[in-house]
């Protein structure tokens, strides 16, 4: 359950009366909502969401339980010919990762991880770190940065690099994911892991 509350006293008005408001919602949809109700001043006791999705219900009971754009945006990645490869994090390609990395990140005004974090990364944790390469007509437009858990027999999602804008048309986004999806189901992982965001309609990855 999702809770907004706000508190204010009117002293001079109401001989010291507390006014109390509280908002409770019942689906947990509702927490979308938790940036526009603190703007109005409440406080919500929800400030981030995690996602997960569950493996062994299948691809493609996955894809049919995705929302109708997202549906269309896989449908059109495949029509035109978006090809994803899964490979280690490794030194020869991680410069021209991390620049698109960083370009993505300084857009949306996030914050960036310096190129040492992935430069360890390759170096300390060559067995579980994997990129998710999409490449269209023999370009490549995008890598998302993968986090192997086998532990928890879990692929954990972290970082993405999409070339340029131009590269989203051909429905990058959503293309090295329902590959990423594909390949740990293929090994028997149970839960691909999108990690934490922010509790906003208007966040990229909560949508």
């Amino acid at each position: 359950m999702s809770v907004w509350t706000s508190c204010s006293r009117l002293d001079k008005q109401l001989d010291n009366t507390t006014l109390y408001h509280i908002i409770k919602a019942s689906e947990p949809e509702a927490v979308r909502y938790s940036k526009y109700l603190t703007e109005q001043g409440l406080s919500p006791t929800l400030l981030s969401c995690w996602f997960v999705v569950d493996l062994e219900k299948g691809l493609d009971r996955i894809v049919d339980e995705m929302d109708r754009t997202r549906r269309r945006g896989v449908r059109k990645g495949r029509e035109n010919g978006v090809e994803v490869e899964a490979e280690p994090l490794e030194e020869a390609e991680l410069e021209e990762f991390y620049e698109a990395y960083r370009r993505n990140m300084e857009h949306i005004d996030g914050s960036v991880f310096p190129r040492s974090f992935f430069t360890a990364l390759a170096e300390q944790l060559p067995d579980r770190a994997m990129v998710f390469t999409a490449t269209h007509e023999g370009d490549v437009i995008g890598r998302y940065l993968h986090v192997l858990d086998e532990e928890q027999s879990k692929l954990r999602y972290f970082f993405s690099a999409i070339g340029d804008d131009s590269h989203y048309e051909h429905n990058v986004s959503g293309m090295p994911h329902i590959h990423a999806m594909e390949w740990s189901i293929e090994r028997g992982y149970t839960t691909y892991d999108f990690g934490a965001t922010d509790a906003d309609f208007s966040d990229g990855l909560f949508k």
